[in-house]
C-alpha cells in the first residue's frame, strides 16, 4: 500500500467512528440477549448464536424485542447492483476485465493531445462509476433485503471459525499452508519462475483485501464473498481498491455513496457483528496473532485494533539490502575561450565532398588520440591543451575511457563556466573522445 493511501486511511479513523462504529452503537439490541463482545469467548459466541435463533427463520422478520435498523429505500442500491451485474455479464461474454477501463475513441477532427486528455478523463470518470456500483451492490445486501440474507451468510462462516475452534482452525491452517506450497510448486514447474517471481503476480495482488478489510472491517469481505464480487474486486488495477477502502472508511460528504454506506452498508455490518462477533484469532493462526496483534483477541469491528493488526503487515516491497552506488558529479574547468576569434572560425570545408574527407581524417586523429589514465591525469593534460584559450595543436585529441569514471558524471566547462562537454557512465566507451 502506498504511504499516501495509508495516511488517508489513518486520517479517516475519526470519520469511521462516525459511520460504522457509531451506527453499531445505534443498532445494538438492548435486552437479556445482548452480548458484549469486547472480550470474545466461546460462551459469547454461543450466546450470539442463540440471539440469532430467537430472531426467527432466515428471511423472516424477527420477533420482538429484536429490532433491525431502519434501512432506507433500496431503489438506489438495487439500481447500482443491477448496473454492476450487467457490466459483469457483458465483460464475461467478451472475455474482458469487468472493472477494467473501457476503450474510447476520440472524436474525428479533434487533436491527438485533446483526444488523449479526453480518454484519461473518461477513464477516471468510469473508475468512479465502478466504485459507485460496487458500493451499491454491497448496499443491496442489507437485512431487510428480499433477495439477500447477510446474517445467514455470516452464520455459515461462523459455524466454521467458532466451533470447535482449536481443532478446526488448526486443521484449516495446515491445509492452507499445504495448498499454498502445492500451488507454488505447480507454478514453478509450469513457468520455471523462482518464488519471488511467483509471489509478485500470484499472491501480492491479494493484499488489496487487507486494504478493504481496513476500510470496512472483515465483515465487508463477507458481503463481497457472498455477492460474488471476489474476482471483480481482485481484478482491480492501480489504487482502485484503496479508493474503495477509503470510501468505506470515510465516504465523501453529500454524496450518494455516503447515503448508501450510512443507511445500508454500515448498519448491516454493525448488525452482522452483533449477531456473530468475529475476532482475528478466529481466522488467523496464533503465530500471526502473536506477531501482528497487540492483544490476544482483536474484535473485527474494533477498527483501531484492526488497523494496528493490518498495518503491521508490510504491503509494500522491502527496500533492497544492497547499498546503491553513489554517483559523484565531477567538474573540470578548462581555459578554453568560446569568444576567441580563432575558436569562432569554422574549420571544416564548406564543400560537401571536402567536408566528408575532412571529417574522416579528423575521426582518425581522434581515434589515435592520447588515452588518459585517471581523472587527475585528465586535469593535467587539459591544463596543457590550451594556450590563451585556444587549442595549441588542432589535431591533438584526448580519449576518456569509461573505467576512470565509475559511478561518476564528468562535466567539462569552458573558461566562462559554460558547458563544454558532459560524460555519463551510460555513454558507450567508443564515444569517449575529447578534442
Amino acid at each position: 500500500m502506498s504511504p499516501s493511501a495509508g495516511k488517508s486511511r489513518a486520517s479517516g479513523a475519526y470519520n469511521a467512528a462516525q459511520t460504522i462504529s457509531e451506527l453499531f452503537k445505534r443498532c445494538q439490541v438492548e435486552g437479556p440477549n445482548y452480548v458484549d463482545s469486547s472480550h470474545l469467548t466461546k460462551r459469547a459466541c454461543k450466546s450470539a448464536t442463540v440471539t440469532l435463533t430467537d430472531a426467527g427463520p432466515p428471511g423472516e422478520p424477527p420477533e420482538p424485542p429484536f429490532n433491525l435498523p431502519n434501512f432506507a429505500d433500496e431503489d438506489d442500491c438495487n439500481c447500482g447492483a443491477r448496473l454492476l451485474r450487467l457490466r459483469q455479464q457483458r465483460a464475461a461474454a467478451l472475455g474482458n476485465d469487468p472493472l477494467g477501463p473501457e476503450e474510447y475513441e476520440a472524436e474525428e477532427g479533434e487533436g491527438e493531445g485533446e483526444g488523449e486528455s479526453d480518454r484519461k478523463e473518461v477513464a477516471g470518470t468510469h473508475s468512479s462509476e465502478d466504485l459507485a456500483t460496487i458500493i451499491a451492490e454491497l448496499a443491496s445486501a442489507h437485512c431487510r433485503s428480499s433477495t439477500h440474507n447477510p446474517l445467514n451468510w455470516l452464520q455459515d462462516i461462523a459455524n466454521h471459525v467458532q466451533t470447535p475452534k482449536d481443532v478446526h482452525i488448526n486443521f484449516l491452517v495446515m491445509v492452507n499452508y499445504m495448498t499454498l506450497v502445492c500451488k507454488c510448486q505447480s507454478v514453478r514447474l509450469k513457468t520455471g519462475l523462482h518464488l519471488t517471481g511467483i509471489y509478485k503476480p500470484e499472491i501480492k495482488p491479494n493484499d488489496l483485501f487487507i486494504a478493504i478489510a481496513c476500510g470496512g472491517s472483515i465483515h465487508s469481505l463477507v458481503l463481497i464473498a457472498s455477492l460474488g464480487l471476489r474476482v471483480a474486486v481482485a481484478s482491480m488495477v492501480g489504487t482502485m481498491h484503496l479508493n474503495l477502502a477509503n470510501m468505506l472508511r470515510s465516504p465523501p460528504p453529500n454524496s450518494p455513496q455516503r447515503k448508501l454506506i450510512m443507511e445500508h452498508i454500515a448498519p448491516t455490518i454493525a448488525h452482522m457483528r452483533l449477531m456473530f462477533p468475529l475476532a482475528m484469532d478466529m481466522m488467523f493462526s496464533a503465530a500471526l496473532i502473536a506477531r501482528f496483534a497487540v492483544s490476544k483477541s482483536v474484535d473485527c469491528m474494533d477498527l483501531s485494533g484492526s488497523d494496528r493488526f493490518f498495518d503491521a503487515i508490510i504491503q509494500n516491497p522491502p527496500l533492497s539490502d544492497i547499498e546503491e552506488d553513489k554517483v559523484e558529479h565531477i567538474v573540470i574547468k578548462t581555459s578554453y575561450n568560446l569568444l576567441s576569434p580563432e575558436n569562432k572560425r569554422f574549420k571544416a570545408p564548406r564543400n560537401k565532398a571536402d567536408n566528408s574527407i575532412w571529417s574522416t581524417k579528423e575521426r582518425s586523429h581522434a581515434e589515435a588520440g592520447e588515452r588518459v589514465r585517471s581523472i587527475e591525469g585528465l586535469k593535467l593534460k587539459l591544463a596543457k591543451l590550451y594556450h590563451k584559450g585556444v587549442k595549441i595543436t588542432q589535431d591533438a585529441y584526448l580519449r576518456i575511457p569509461m573505467h576512470i569514471i565509475p559511478n561518476h558524471h564528468l562535466e567539462l566547462q569552458n573558461a566562462d563556466d559554460s558547458l563544454m562537454a558532459f560524460v555519463s557512465t551510460g555513454t558507450p566507451d567508443s564515444y569517449m573522445i575529447y578534442s
